[in-house]
């Protein structure tokens, strides 16, 4: 038996830097809760320059300012430990890359493991919240070349983003078979909604779906 994760899940196609993103993450969250006793850490790619859009979005939601982590900044992951992990789009091999150079794969997996964090996904973030990241070859280039594709692993699966369910039988149906056999359960989140983990017993993950109108 893998690891057990029991953080809460959302997975999105649209992040925190979009209007029907917060959209669709605010309606995932819960609506007792009351954020500004919450902290949230930023996972971003600092060339990408949407640290503080993805702030102000956060601040948005109700988070206050002091309690949000760029992990761009000076953090400390050895004492950190975030209520809410946020993982912005971009290029998913070079989000890996990111992620795994600066100790972020790891620390998310060990956050995980408390029933009391979520793990905030968009897009590339929606993808590698599952076992690999092998079908970005269909949507993303490799640009750093990467060749250890494991991803975080909080679920057995993959999560394409941007697609409705028609699109995923229409992609599956197009690939390569043993491309799509590796993989115990294969998603689709499109624009508008969000895939939100109700209940976990190892890796096996149920999910919900969330759909905002635009």
């Amino acid at each position: 038996m893998g690891e057990v994760y029991m953080g809460k899940l959302i997975l999105t196609a649209r992040g925190l830097n979009s209007g029907t993103g917060r959209k669709i993450i605010r309606k995932c969250l819960p609506k007792e809760e009351n954020l500004e006793k919450k902290t949230i850490l930023l996972i971003s790619i600092q060339e990408y320059r949407i640290d503080e859009i993805l702030k102000q979005a956060s601040m948005e939601l109700g988070f206050l300012e002091e309690h949000i982590f760029l992990a761009s900044g000076q953090i400390d992951l050895k004492i950190m430990q975030p209520d809410y992990i946020y993982v912005t789009e971009g290029n998913v091999y070079q989000i890996l890359d990111y992620m795994r150079k600066n100790g972020l794969l790891k620390f998310i997996q060990e956050q995980m493991k408390r029933a009391d964090c979520t793990y905030i996904g968009s897009s590339a973030g929606a993808m590698l919240a599952g076992t690999d990241i092998c079908l970005a070859k269909d949507f993303d280039k490799n640009i750093v070349g990467l060749t250890d594709l494991r991803a975080l692993g909080l679920f057995d699966g993959s999560i394409i983003p941007h697609y409705s369910s028609q699109d995923l039988i229409r992609y599956i149906n197009n690939s390569k078979q043993e491309d799509i056999r590796r993989y115990s359960e294969l998603y689709s989140v499109d624009d508008n909604e969000a895939l939100v983990a109700e209940d976990s017993e190892a890796k096996k993950v149920k999910f919900k779906r969330v759909k905002v109108k635009e």
